[in-house]
Protein backbone atom coordinates (compact mmCIF):
# COMPACT_ATOMS: atom_id res chain seq x y z
CA UNK A 1 0.00 0.00 0.00
CA UNK A 2 2.85 2.37 0.80
CA UNK A 3 4.42 1.63 -2.58
CA UNK A 4 1.16 2.48 -4.37
CA UNK A 5 0.84 5.71 -2.38
CA UNK A 6 4.40 6.71 -3.21
CA UNK A 7 3.83 5.91 -6.90
CA UNK A 8 0.69 8.08 -6.93
CA UNK A 9 2.52 10.98 -5.27
CA UNK A 10 5.44 10.68 -7.70
CA UNK A 11 3.10 10.71 -10.70
CA UNK A 12 1.26 13.73 -9.29
CA UNK A 13 4.52 15.65 -8.83
CA UNK A 14 5.94 14.54 -12.17
CA UNK A 15 9.03 12.82 -10.78
CA UNK A 16 10.37 9.30 -11.22
CA UNK A 17 9.00 6.50 -9.06
CA UNK A 18 11.03 5.25 -6.09
CA UNK A 19 13.68 2.65 -6.85
CA UNK A 20 12.96 -0.77 -5.32
CA UNK A 21 16.16 -1.98 -3.66
CA UNK A 22 16.83 -5.27 -1.89
CA UNK A 23 20.39 -5.73 -0.70
CA UNK A 24 19.56 -9.17 0.69
CA UNK A 25 18.47 -10.42 -2.74
CA UNK A 26 21.26 -8.50 -4.46
CA UNK A 27 18.84 -6.30 -6.42
CA UNK A 28 20.36 -2.85 -6.33
CA UNK A 29 18.75 -1.86 -9.68
CA UNK A 30 21.63 0.47 -10.52
CA UNK A 31 20.75 2.65 -7.54
CA UNK A 32 24.18 4.28 -7.53
CA UNK A 33 23.93 5.18 -11.22
CA UNK A 34 20.50 6.72 -10.58
CA UNK A 35 21.87 8.72 -7.62
CA UNK A 36 24.77 9.96 -9.75
CA UNK A 37 22.39 10.87 -12.57
CA UNK A 38 20.21 12.85 -10.13
CA UNK A 39 23.30 14.62 -8.79
CA UNK A 40 24.47 15.55 -12.30
CA UNK A 41 21.09 17.01 -13.29
CA UNK A 42 19.38 18.23 -10.12
CA UNK A 43 17.03 20.55 -12.04
CA UNK A 44 15.32 17.49 -13.54
CA UNK A 45 14.68 15.95 -10.13
CA UNK A 46 12.91 18.85 -8.45
CA UNK A 47 9.17 18.23 -8.29
CA UNK A 48 7.01 20.69 -10.19
CA UNK A 49 4.08 22.02 -8.19
CA UNK A 50 0.96 23.74 -9.47
CA UNK A 51 2.28 27.12 -8.28
CA UNK A 52 5.57 26.44 -10.08
CA UNK A 53 3.74 25.58 -13.29
CA UNK A 54 1.71 28.78 -13.08
CA UNK A 55 4.84 30.84 -12.42
CA UNK A 56 6.61 29.19 -15.36
CA UNK A 57 3.62 29.85 -17.64
CA UNK A 58 3.48 33.50 -16.53
CA UNK A 59 7.21 33.98 -17.18
CA UNK A 60 6.88 32.44 -20.64
CA UNK A 61 3.87 34.66 -21.37
CA UNK A 62 5.77 37.80 -20.31
CA UNK A 63 8.85 36.71 -22.27
CA UNK A 64 6.87 36.07 -25.45
CA UNK A 65 4.95 39.32 -25.04
CA UNK A 66 8.18 41.31 -24.68
CA UNK A 67 9.63 39.56 -27.72
CA UNK A 68 6.51 40.38 -29.75
CA UNK A 69 6.60 44.02 -28.61
CA UNK A 70 10.31 44.30 -29.42
CA UNK A 71 9.82 42.96 -32.93
CA UNK A 72 6.85 45.29 -33.43
CA UNK A 73 8.87 48.28 -32.20
CA UNK A 74 11.77 47.37 -34.50
CA UNK A 75 9.44 47.18 -37.52
CA UNK A 76 7.89 50.52 -36.53
CA UNK A 77 11.29 52.22 -36.27
CA UNK A 78 12.41 50.79 -39.62
CA UNK A 79 9.10 51.79 -41.20
CA UNK A 80 9.30 55.37 -39.91
CA UNK A 81 12.92 55.67 -41.04
CA UNK A 82 12.04 54.35 -44.51
CA UNK A 83 9.08 56.73 -44.74
CA UNK A 84 11.25 59.71 -43.77
CA UNK A 85 13.92 58.71 -46.30
CA UNK A 86 11.24 58.35 -48.99
CA UNK A 87 9.75 61.76 -48.13
CA UNK A 88 13.19 63.40 -48.09
CA UNK A 89 14.06 61.93 -51.49
CA UNK A 90 10.64 62.87 -52.87
CA UNK A 91 10.95 66.48 -51.64
CA UNK A 92 14.49 66.90 -52.94
CA UNK A 93 13.62 65.63 -56.44
CA UNK A 94 10.65 67.98 -56.95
Amino acid sequence: MAVQDSLAVCQELGIEAPIPVSVILGETNNVFCRILSAAERPHLNIPETEAGRKRKYFRQLVSHSLLFLSVGAAFTVVGVAAFRAYNARKNSST
